[in-house]
């Protein structure tokens, strides 16, 4: 007897959440902002490659491929309520960094702010980007 049940092609999405979310910092000439991503993966450990999702019609999306640099922002759980702030509102309105608070500081390898609440930050710069029919990945 078969115990299972053959689910809809799209639903592969909620079979591999939850995942880390992170904070997503894009820069581009004077224009700066903070994306919350759960979208991400790593693709090799050496040389050290990383991917995210960021879909075309986001802020984001053409910072990054304008500037070709992102910097990944590791958060704790003590800025939850700015991830949310950051993942429910558009860049192209509002300043995230001054709306929530958080606190930028350069870049040492990219033009991309880190910030300074997270724990952590990957600077990093595209190789090869890839879009798909809904998202890119970079």
């Amino acid at each position: 007897m078969n115990q299972f049940k053959s689910l809809n092609p799209n639903s592969h999405v909620h079979l591999l959440h939850p995942r880390q979310t992170i904070l997503c910092t894009a820069h581009h000439q004077k224009k700066v902002n903070i994306i919350t991503l759960a979208w991400t993966m790593i693709i090799s450990r050496n040389p050290p490659i990383v991917a995210i999702s960021v879909a075309p019609q986001r802020y984001t999306h053409d910072l990054i491929k304008e500037s070709k640099q992102f910097t990944i922002n590791v958060p704790t759980k003590e800025i939850m309520k700015e991830v949310y702030y950051c993942g429910s509102h558009s860049g192209r309105r509002v300043d995230k960094f001054k709306e929530t608070q958080l606190h930028p500081l350069e870049g040492i390898k990219v033009a991309c702010p880190r910030i300074q609440e997270c724990i952590a930050h990957l600077e990093c710069q595209v190789i090869t980007p890839y879009l798909s029919a809904k998202s890119s990945l970079a």
